[in-house]
């Protein structure tokens, strides 16, 4: 059952330009004001953790702008990205909808703003959303295939072109061309020694590419990053457009 406790706010997503999360985007007037009220605008910053694996969901993100990882904790004590959350979709939604215990590790690694809901609001609207609940089917298998992509990438390319896809992808989500981001997170997530990411920067800020900061990257010409990202960057942002329009401006 929909909870009706918390303080109503219907005008938040009436207009599509309210929110630049692709999903909520995606639905109809209709769908959108009986979303709104059961959200909650909160910033997100590098670090936070959302969830870990065995955890219960009690509340689910849709994005707005910003990163978050999804980990896979290796017995060892390693951790591995197999998936990314930012403005197409939602975290949390297919524990929620299973009914099971969170897998992965969930951590922002971008900051931006996120629109929570509560795991009991979210499942009253899919039981009685139609349309929203199609969305989410829609958007679990945009990220099941981009979980597949990841597993091609990291199986068969080069990592100059992996660090590029990642960093457009991960600037793409952010809406922005600089952010917070160290090279010891990202050789964690390119699975690959932290020399080789302060190898392959270092030869990209010397090209103009690129500009590393303290904890900081920022893309200087996204075309010539673009040009040396692998296929997989333009994979993914085909299969995204194929389960949503462009985002509207």
């Amino acid at each position: 059952m929909i909870s009706k406790s918390r303080a109503r706010r219907p005008d938040m997503l009436t207009n599509p330009k309210l929110t630049a999360n692709r999903l909520l985007g995606a639905l109809d007037e209709a769908d959108r004001m009986a979303i709104s009220p059961f959200l909650t605008r909160e910033a997100m910053v590098s670090g936070h953790l959302f969830y870990d694996p065995g955890d219960t969901i009690q509340q689910l993100y849709f994005v707005e702008s910003g990163v978050i990882s999804l980990m896979t904790l290796l017995r060892e004590g390693d951790a591995v990205e197999c998936g990314m959350v930012g403005r197409e979709g939602l975290l949390g939604a297919g524990p929620a909808l299973a009914g099971l215990p969170v897998y992965t590790r969930a951590i922002c690694q971008v900051s931006g703003s996120t629109l929570k809901i509560g795991v009991d609001d979210f499942l009253g609207l899919v039981n009685t959303r139609p349309a929203f609940r199609r969305a989410l089917i829609q958007y679990l298998e945009g990220l099941a295939n981009q979980a597949q992509q990841s597993v091609a990438c990291r199986a068969w390319h080069r990592a100059e072109a992996r660090f590029c896809r990642w960093l457009v992808a991960a600037c793409d989500q952010a809406g922005r061309d600089e952010i917070d981001l160290t090279q010891e997170f990202l050789a964690q997530m390119l699975a690959v020694q932290r020399t080789t990411v302060s190898q392959i920067a270092g030869e990209m800020q010397a090209l103009g590419l690129i500009q590393q900061k303290r904890g900081r990257i920022a893309i200087l010409d996204r075309p010539g990053v673009e040009a040396r990202a692998c296929e997989c960057l333009d994979a993914s942002r085909a299969r995204w457009n194929d389960v949503w329009p462009l985002p509207r401006s």
